[in-house]
């Protein structure tokens, strides 16, 4: 077609080179973007090459052929052209490969490597158009072009060596995604069905210096030699796919025409036969396919004069207006409708697994991931995206809901410990509740099960995870991660999840150490996960309080705001033999720790809050400080001591007292500064406190109840409610209470006081294991506080359920630990010390005895029926 318009054409020359039209394709342009014919029928191409690619896919398809273009020498990243010297001419080459983001992938081979120690000659450079996106080294690459948000024209150069002795090669490779090539329908048409089109294509069309007769001469039309007088040409236009077309200024042909030779201004044909002739078409015409549905094509003959007999250049302004009307729907609309069909396929989904549930499913596959790091930790609690780090080739994950399912267990991703601190924490596993991080874990070997019904305060929960890639260009995980869901159905029971309790001090460890590290060692391969409420240096009253056993009681009055923080007093709801609660509930809260407490319902966070305030302080005649005391009771007074101050909480908690060798001291008189005192006798201004001027003070007792304690607290609701008034005497508990009430405990308790006697002892984990299950056991410290007195109490109390680790220790421990393949059989029961304390720690014991004692809880668990599985009788899964 293209060769019989162009013998038609004339030529324009200038200096003997033709001018107009270089081809017929180069000379008309499109009205509305003013492209060449040329330029947009390579796009049209291009935008059909997409199409059919998305759709029909592609397979192992080598983009690099013996039609592939290469141009000599290196190409220049910084100067963003072709480059190199002679030599790196004569040795290396590159080509461009355009609008490769059609492509799911491409892997690349046979490329050259770094070509000096310059990084201005990549082997592969990444570009978006002509703008710059990132390059590559390296001999080969896998790209994922998903990772481009904008794929419509990526384009990539790439560097090879000249000599061939790797061949080049670079593989596409696609998905086919829609329907099959056959049912493919024009790119431009279909787009214009969906969106509504109308353009005038008057310039667009193709004239011919031609007459166009019809009549009795030519009954069906024909051409008519050209009229120099009448300036008449006529194009021919497809009106097929159109809804209706405009025309105007065209031909008026009536003075000019017989009923045996007719000059129409437009002809319409149907099917190739002449349907209809319009003789004065100079005003507008509406031609409406609709009218003509019978035939399966429609075409316009259009005549127009020209005011030239070189080039067609119409007299006046005619128009063609060719209207697609949006028959589908707008582009929103669709996209609205798109939406809502995705909207009701993911209800469909989840009323699907509602009723039918979801049995232990690995979705590790649905999660998508990224290049770059995701960093928590103090700096940015909250979480934020960091730059990637090719050393440690850690990938993450877009956020993933999991709010429908009842479990989610993770396991195989990578532990993150070596490469984390408390401020900077690369996590494996991010567990967020309405945006908020609320749960993360570092080492994310696992398995760790996620119970959603423990987060039942949050409408949303959601994982970012965090592991390490094989590849640089695209994520493929190290090892063999999995992310398995579970979801009852609604006829389908719910399962209990599979935990045990452990409470105690610093011999219990951490996840890296000692008990905790042995025993969840043991426990995940069981089937269990281990819940630690352990603190190191924490007061045996302090770990029991932390783990629900024992109340927490409101010293002074206070009220939860409807949302954010409030300062309380707080106390011990255990009473001592003298009356007196115990001073504090917790004696150590670190930075950032996770304590959750529930007070009339309300469940929040609680942090200490750092404020170093004495009851009594004593000093010299001149003013020196003594010593400070705050332990409610009757103390001696210091014999230097002529001197003393006292402070209080402002507002009170309780009704302060002050004795003085039975004279009872005016506390309200007294109280005339705002401030505090601390620790080392120093005067501290504070609106929080209120305390005394140095005042005189004779030898002998001083009693005292109810003054200041720098055993403050910050509660934190986590969710907004109503402002909520608490009153002094008001007692409540740790959240674990409630989170971990049907679980197995392990109360591993007694080493660092906490307790008036060994009978109190045995109180207080008695009723701290009564507010849980019946399945629990107790385990008195190895150490010297496991005397005969707590012996004692502890059979009387516990029985079965006690394991007295100090006996155990010294005398069957070893022999455990030979049954179990990880003692030498030389050693006898009494070279306890020397094998489970070799070093200068005679406290904390080492991670073999460790893990004797975890192997001893769970089998002691497992005879009385308190968890399920298999006896450990050997160290396969003893960490050294």
């Amino acid at each position: 077609m293209k060769g019989d318009i162009m013998a038609k054409m004339h030529k324009l020359t200038k200096g003997g080179q033709t001018i107009f039209p270089a081809t017929i394709y180069d000379a008309v342009v499109n009205p509305n973007t003013r492209k060449s014919l040329t330029t947009e029928l390579s796009e049209l191409e291009n935008e059909e090459i997409y199409l059919k690619t998305q759709i029909e896919g592609s397979i192992d398809k080598d983009l690099i052929t013996e039609n592939t273009v290469w141009i000599d020498g290196t190409w220049d990243w910084e100067t963003n052209s072709s480059a190199g010297n002679s030599i790196q001419k004569q040795n290396y080459k590159h080509t461009k490969l355009t609008d490769v983001g059609y492509y799911d992938t491409l892997k690349m081979s046979g490329l050259s490597e770094k070509v000096d120690a310059s990084d201005i000659f990549p082997s592969i450079s990444i570009y978006s158009g002509s703008e710059q996106i990132e390059y590559l080294r390296g001999s080969s690459a896998v790209i994922n072009m998903d990772k481009y948000s904008d794929r419509s024209n990526i384009n990539i150069i790439i560097q090879a060596k000249q000599d061939n002795s790797i061949i080049p090669s670079v593989i596409a490779n696609s998905k086919a995604k829609v329907v099959k090539p056959e049912e493919l329908i024009p790119i431009q048409s279909s787009l214009k069905k969906i969106e509504g089109s109308e353009t005038d294509v008057v310039d667009a069309l193709v004239w011919n210096k031609k007459r166009w007769e019809t009549g009795t001469n030519q009954p069906n039309g024909g051409e008519l030699q050209y009229n120099a007088t009448q300036k008449i040409w006529y194009a021919r236009i497809d009106i097929s796919e159109y809804d209706s077309i405009i025309c105007d200024g065209l031909l008026n042909g009536s003075s000019i025409s017989t009923s045996a030779s007719t000059l129409n201004g437009i002809c319409i044909y149907g099917d190739n036969i002449l349907i209809k002739g319009i003789k004065d078409a100079s005003n507008e015409n509406i031609i409406n396919r609709s009218d003509y549905s019978q035939y399966s094509k429609l075409e316009l003959i259009l005549q127009c004069k020209s005011t030239s007999d070189n080039e067609f250049i119409a007299v006046g302004e005619p128009s063609v207006r060719a209207i697609i009307y949006s028959t589908i729907a707008s582009k929103n609309e669709f996209d609205k409708l798109s939406l809502g069909v995705n909207q009701n396929s993911s209800d469909i989904g989840k009323i699907y697994n509602l009723i039918e549930g979801v049995d232990n499913k690995d979705i590790f596959s649905s999660f998508v991931w990224n290049k770059r790091r995701w960093l928590t930790g103090t700096n940015q609690p909250n979480g934020k995206e960091q730059n990637y780090n090719s050393v440690q080739k850690l990938w993450s994950s877009n956020k993933f809901d999991i709010s429908d399912y009842d479990t989610v267990t993770v396991k195989g991703l990578s532990n993150n410990i070596s490469i984390s601190n408390s401020a900077d924490k690369l996590s494996s596993l991010v567990l967020y509740g309405n945006d908020n991080v609320i749960y993360e874990l570092i080492d994310g070997t696992g398995p760790v099960t996620i119970n959603t019904s423990d987060y039942s305060q949050y409408t949303k929960l959601e994982l970012i995870l965090q592991t390490k890639s094989t590849s640089d260009n695209e994520f493929i995980a190290v090892g063999e991660p999995s992310v398995v869901v579970y979801k009852a159905g609604i006829s389908s029971e719910k399962p209990k999840p599979k935990r045990v309790v452990i409470v105690g001090d610093s011999l219990c460890g951490n996840d890296t150490a000692l008990i905790r590290y042995e025993l969840g060692n043991i426990l995940k391969n069981r089937g269990y996960e281990l819940i630690p409420h352990t603190q190191g240096g924490e007061k045996t009253i302090g770990n029991l309080t932390r783990a629900g056993g024992i109340g927490i009681r409101v010293k002074g009055e206070f009220t939860i705001p409807a949302n954010g923080t409030v300062i309380c007093a707080l106390e011990s709801a255990w009473i001592k033999s003298d009356g007196n609660y115990q001073d504090t509930p917790y004696n150590s809260i670190s930075s950032g720790q996770n304590v959750q407490v529930v007070i009339n319902g309300i469940r929040g966070k609680l942090a200490k809050q750092a404020i170093d305030a004495v009851g009594i302080a004593f000093y010299t005649e001149n003013g020196t400080f003594i010593k400070s005391l705050s332990e409610t009771g009757t103390h001696s007074i210091p014999s230097s001591a002529t001197k003393y101050a006292f402070t209080i909480n402002n507002p009170n908690v309780g009704e302060p007292h002050i004795t003085i060798n039975e004279d009872t001291v005016d506390i309200e008189t007294n109280t005339t500064r705002d401030g505090y005192i601390d620790s080392k006798g120093q005067y501290h201004y504070s609106e929080l406190f209120k305390c005394s001027e140095l005042l005189p003070i004779n030898q002998g007792e001083i009693y005292f109840d109810s003054l200041a304690t720098s055993l403050l607290y910050e509660f934190t609701r986590l969710e907004e409610g109503r402002e909520t008034k608490i009153g002094v005497g008001n007692v409540f508990f740790d959240a674990a209470l409630y989170d971990d009430k049907d679980y197995p405990h392990i109360w591993f308790t007694g080493q660092n006081s906490g307790y008036e006697s060994e009978e109190d002892w045995a109180n207080m984990v008695r009723s701290s294991a009564n507010n849980f299950s019946e399945k629990y056991i107790v385990c008195s410290t190895p150490l010297v506080a496991t005397n005969a007195k707590l012996i004692y109490q502890a059979n009387k109390c516990f029985g079965a359920r006690y394991i007295n680790l100090r006996a155990y220790t010294q005398g069957q421990a070893v022999y455990d630990g030979q049954a179990l393949g990880i003692i030498e059989g030389q050693y006898t029961a009494s070279d306890y010390e020397t094998l489970f304390w070799p070093g200068s720690d005679k406290i904390h014991q080492n991670n073999l005895l460790s893990y004797i004692w975890a192997a001893k809880m769970w089998n002691t668990l497992l005879e009385l029926g308190y968890v399920e599985g298999e006896r450990i009788e050997t160290g396969d899964y003893y960490l050294p």
